[in-house]
């Protein structure tokens, strides 16, 4: 199992071991360093990792067993997780359509108004595609 971690925070999550006592192991890391490890009879437990800094992170949950002896199910269970909330940003636009027609030789002006109301900073650019040109016939 991998998980992205975008914001600092905690990662919650609840976990259950079932494997032989101190050779078959869950292993919980963030960015190599290992965080938690557990082996034997473990009931459903809640676990907590905190993050300190935002970055994508690889946090990979992983089990080893050595095969020679089994005991239970050798398996682990992660259930119930939570990550930190990813903050995104958010655009307001006013108004939300402009119309205007400016004669040849003179000069149009519009204000519009972007506003970010997320929680992350918004990065944009803006186009202005040319009119569309109609041919009509005299009549």
């Amino acid at each position: 199992m991998t998980v992205y971690l975008v914001n600092s925070g905690n990662l919650s999550f609840w976990y259950n071991v079932s494997s032989e006592a101190t050779y078959d192991f869950l292993h919980f890391s963030i960015d190599g360093v290992e965080m938690g490890s557990w082996s034997g009879t473990v009931p459903w437990t809640a676990g907590d990792l905190r993050r300190t800094r935002a970055a994508v992170t690889r946090s990979p949950g992983r089990t080893r067993r050595d095969g020679s002896v089994n005991s239970g199910p050798d398996a682990a269970w992660v259930d119930f997780v939570e990550m930190p909330a990813t903050a995104v940003p958010d655009i307001a636009v006013s108004p939300a359509s402009l119309t205007k027609s400016v004669p040849p030789g003179q000069t149009g002006q519009q204000t519009l108004t972007l506003s970010n109301t997320g929680g992350a900073p918004l990065t944009y650019s803006t186009t202005i595609l040319p009119a569309r040109r109609r041919c009509v016939s005299p009549t």
